[in-house]
């Protein structure tokens, strides 16, 4: 049975998708697609999916492919429903090119006070487009996925459901967090350091930064999607009082 906090994760992501895409409900799942960003993981992908048993994953597989080669788009993603057993979607999945991604649903559970560094500043994205773009320009590299992930960036600042915010390290732009409001429940949606600025206080001050807007909007649940594998992630996040609350699990395109 999952978690209230795997299941506000999951509700965050699917609203969050929507920002980014639109969505068809298939006969196994919710295929979210968009034009504007083709090659972006996260605008299109094959979600909630519910296999049954004796269902065979390659007619199902084919028949996805099918949908998203008639939009001259492909699916770079697959995330089972919150019941299913992951271990049949991987042994197929695996076969197709798609990799594993397993991530912690965290939840704040003591609202804490830390040290932010003098020379720290954090200011809101829509008023600092050009630091956020330094910042982007650095993370991401030349191709047209990049550009687009820019674009989806920078585009939803103005959604009012979207908050970015921008730090700056002695003046010079640092890092950013995107941080998205679907009704009472709030969820970091992306953090980013530069990489020549990190376990200076930069990534500390953006998450103190969200942690403290949530708390004053009063949300009944402040969470995030951390890797599992990225120790440094999950040690910030558990620095500012966030504990691991469940696992989601997705399976992306390698390269993706």
């Amino acid at each position: 049975m999952a978690t209230s906090t795997e299941s506000a994760m999951l509700r965050a992501t699917q609203a969050h998708r929507l920002l980014l895409s639109k969505s068809e409900s298939l006969d196994w799942g919710i295929a979210y697609t968009s034009e504007e960003f083709p090659d972006l993981t996260r605008a299109n992908q094959f979600r909630e999916v519910i296999i049954e048993a004796g269902v065979d994953f390659e007619q199902v597989f084919q028949a996805v492919e099918a949908y998203y080669a008639e939009r001259n788009l492909t699916f770079h993603g697959w995330a089972p429903a919150m019941d299913q057993d992951v271990d049949p979607h991987e042994a197929f999945l695996t076969g197709k090119g798609f990799v594993r991604r397993d991530e912690h649903a965290m939840l704040v559970r003591e609202w804490m006070d830390v040290a932010i560094p003098d020379d720290v500043r954090v200011l809101p994205a829509r008023a600092m487009r050009k630091a956020l773009d330094a910042v982007l320009d650095e993370r991401l590299a030349d191709s047209s996925a990049s550009k687009q992930m820019h674009d989806a960036v920078v585009g939803r600042l103005d959604d009012a459901s979207m908050n970015g915010f921008v730090a700056q390290k002695a003046g010079e732009a640092a890092g950013y967090l995107m941080f998205f409001e679907v009704g009472d429940i709030g969820c970091v949606t992306d953090i980013y350091v530069r990489e020549s600025l990190r376990r200076q206080g930069v990534g500390t001050a953006l998450l103190d930064h969200a942690m403290k807007l949530s708390r004053r909007l009063a949300l009944r649940i402040q969470g995030a999607r951390v890797p599992k594998d990225d120790a440094a992630a999950v040690a910030l996040f558990e620095k500012l009082g966030m504990e691991p609350d469940g696992t989601l699990t997705e399976f992306v395109r390698s390269g993706s």
